[in-house]
């Protein structure tokens, strides 16, 4: 009995906690969906009240905390020492090369010599070179030739200026260029002598304009299926590089031109991508007032040598005081080139005019065309691409017997002054030659990209004999051209 009691009073102390417990909570019978409503309309007025965002996340606030990320930059060394931004706004490049080469004339005279370049090694270009881009869409190029033959020319210890330019260049359709650069002429003027298949230019390249100071517009469509340059510069290119760093001599200016076709560039498995067309002109006015009184185009008439050999063919002294180029003066040219595979020829045609005054009353207008053609093979198989670096397919490493890239090349070029004009306007061509004519062949290695050996043989012949030294005369002069070369 006194544990059925016991049971009893246990169960009635449950009854009484359970009375308590559903005094304090909610009604059995309210409804859930509303009590879920109100809730939620009380959660949307305290976000109100406190403007609370709707959704949050740690994501968000550790954008919000983290710094801004600097401008990165990354170091590279292809075609020359380059640092630039990862967003290629910003990109410098440090470069430079150095051109050594070795003259040798076969029998040379001694005495005296007056047509003739002594034997000698020489700098054909020493270059500290900058040039790159800011904010995307301008660029910059400056670069000094230290080389001896430059800064001796101008009296100068210091380096002389090859190009200075600034270029806003946003479309490729489209830029403008500013300051000291080539005109655009002849691709064998153009073209960098770095990458040519041969030491030096042909004779005709003595007529070409070279650098000069002005303002140039350039641009190409469709992939480099059309190109073209239109410049105005100072016009002191009578010869090449006469107006390199100096300002005008007269008031004309010169206006040249240059267009380019390259008719199956953008088929990429044709045969004949790598055919190029091109034509150029140039024009200018040089001379300003009387002939023997106003502005004069300084340093020509003057003496003419060849490119190669250096032999002056046509003296200065040969122009009697009576003779001035003053008046118009123009050139016209063609220009071709294929490359496929190892192989690449290319030519050129020009024809420049000048127009002559003299106090005697002759005035003519002084002819001058010119050609060259030339060709390059490379024995090892790499592709020969025009006015590019040669890259090794098996770069120079005797451990594993491998010994770069060879190439051959050959070229003949013909430069002639119209002979009957000269004499017409008293010009004396006794011991003189208003023609010049070159035959080159040529060998180069490149035991990696960025070094060059080159050995070229010149045959150059002259329409008269010359005054080769003081005592010897002769139209042939015969010699051998070497080079040593790195650029980066």
């Amino acid at each position: 009995m006194a544990s059925i009691w016991g049971w009893v009073v246990i169960l009635s102390g449950m009854s009484s906690v359970a009375d308590d417990g559903d005094k304090k909570a909610p009604a059995a019978t309210a409804d859930p969906v509303e009590r879920i409503e109100r809730l939620e309309k009380e959660l949307e007025a305290l976000k109100r009240d406190a403007r609370l965002p709707r959704t949050m996340s740690l994501e968000d606030q550790e954008k919000k905390d983290a710094p801004k990320a600097e401008m990165e930059y990354k170091v590279t060394f292809t075609d020359g020492f380059h640092l630039s931004s990862t967003d290629k706004a910003f990109d410098l490049h440090i470069g430079g090369r150095w051109l050594e080469e070795y003259r040798y004339t076969f029998d040379r005279h001694p005495d005296a010599p007056v047509r003739t370049s002594t034997n000698t090694f020489y700098a054909r270009e020493a270059f500290i070179s900058l040039d790159g881009t800011l904010w995307t869409n301008w660029g910059f190029k400056l670069n000094g030739d230290f080389s001896q033959p430059q800064t001796s020319a101008t009296g100068s210890s210091g380096a002389i200026i090859e190009e200075a330019w600034v270029e806003w260049k946003a479309y490729k359709e489209f830029r403008l260029q500013f300051g000291s650069f080539k005109q655009p002429c002849s691709f064998e003027i153009t073209d960098s002598p770095r990458f040519s298949a041969l030491i030096q230019r042909s004779p005709m390249a003595r007529f070409m304009p070279n650098f000069d100071t002005g303002i140039k517009a350039y641009g190409s469509l469709m992939e480099t299926l059309f190109t073209y340059e239109l410049a105005v510069t100072n016009g002191r290119s009578h010869t090449a590089n006469t107006g390199r760093d100096n300002i005008d001599d007269n008031d004309g200016k010169e206006f040249a031109g240059r267009l380019t076709v390259a008719p199956f560039v953008q088929d990429k498995e044709s045969l004949f991508k790598g055919l190029r067309f091109g034509v150029y002109g140039t024009f200018a006015h040089v001379g300003e007032g009387s002939p023997t009184t106003g502005l004069q185009p300084a340093g020509w008439p003057g003496g003419i040598a060849t490119n190669e050999l250096a032999v002056t063919y046509l003296a200065a002294g040969a122009f009697p005081a009576t003779f001035f180029f003053h008046g118009d003066r123009y050139r016209v040219g063609g220009e071709l080139t294929y490359a496929v595979g190892p192989f690449m020829v290319r030519g050129e045609l020009m024809e420049r005019h000048d127009e002559i005054f003299t106090t005697t009353g002759k005035n003519n207008l002084l002819a001058t065309p010119g050609y060259y053609v030339e060709s390059a093979f490379v024995l090892t198989g790499e592709d020969r691409l025009p006015n590019a670096r040669l890259a090794p397919i098996h770069p120079f490493n005797l451990s594993e017997g491998a010994w770069g890239a060879f190439e051959l090349a050959a070229r003949i070029g013909t430069v002639a002054m119209d002979r009957k004009t000269l004499v017409d306007d008293g010009v004396t061509l006794a011991g003189n030659s208003n023609r010049a004519r070159s035959i080159t062949v040529g060998f180069n290695w490149w035991p990696v990209a960025n070094v060059k050996m080159s050995c070229d043989y010149i045959g150059e012949d002259y329409f008269n004999s010359i005054a080769l030294s003081a005592s010897h005369s002769g139209a042939h002069a015969h010699g051998v051209l070497a080079r040593f070369q790195v650029d980066f």
